[in-house]
């Protein structure tokens, strides 16, 4: 009688994943997934066609448990200021967490001849126009802030994309890059914006 295991596809995802995350794109084939999740390798395929599709559902699965922890601080009863440094921390360190899988991924998709915009790259561009809607929605609860700063979508992409560039340019320093994003925006919603913690 054949061996039955529970949750196949859970035990597949989160093998891939831990495995995505340590290696490369290159290094990690079906047989090592199916070793690490503890399956025989033709039990993967019966969930997943290829190791892309595999990959595109670690990545999306990672970034749906980020959007709905945005979600849930987003209509949060918490002060502004509270909420905007939850948001962007929860929002960095899932980006820390994934290990820029997203990137290797179409990265991937573009060395396989993949020209034109990659189902991932589209997704995670609709993603991040969410998280930026998100953020400017917030902006907005601040009347002083939005005299100051009139265009709370441009202040809100400044916010998303610098972020990015202190992940890339200060790898490996998460709380240092956590503060100074906390400081930035302590500076950008004052106590005069009626946000008193």
């Amino acid at each position: 009688m054949p061996k039955v295991i529970k949750n196949v596809e859970e035990k597949l995802i989160l093998a891939a994943e831990e495995l995505f995350i340590q290696g490369d794109y290159d290094t990690v084939n079906m047989r090592k997934i199916a070793k690490h999740a503890g399956v025989a390798s033709g039990t993967v395929y019966n969930y997943f066609p290829n190791k892309e599709v595999l990959y595109q559902t670690v990545l999306m699965k990672s970034w749906n448990i980020t959007l709905r922890e945005l979600d849930g601080i987003r209509v949060a009863d918490l002060t502004l200021p509270i909420k905007l440094k939850k948001f962007m921390n929860t929002l960095y360190m899932g980006v820390v967490n994934r290990k820029g899988l997203g990137g290797r991924l179409i990265l991937e998709e573009r060395r396989n001849g993949n020209t034109k915009v990659s189902e991932t790259e589209d997704k995670l561009v609709s993603h991040m126009a969410y998280i930026q809607d998100h953020l400017v929605s917030m902006l907005n609860e601040s009347d002083s802030l939005v005299r100051r700063i009139p265009d709370t979508e441009r202040l809100a992409s400044m916010i998303v994309n610098s972020f990015w560039v202190l992940q890339k340019q200060y790898e490996g320093k998460t709380d240092e890059n956590i503060k100074f994003i906390e400081d930035f925006l302590d500076t950008l919603i004052s106590k005069e914006d009626g946000c008193n913690e």
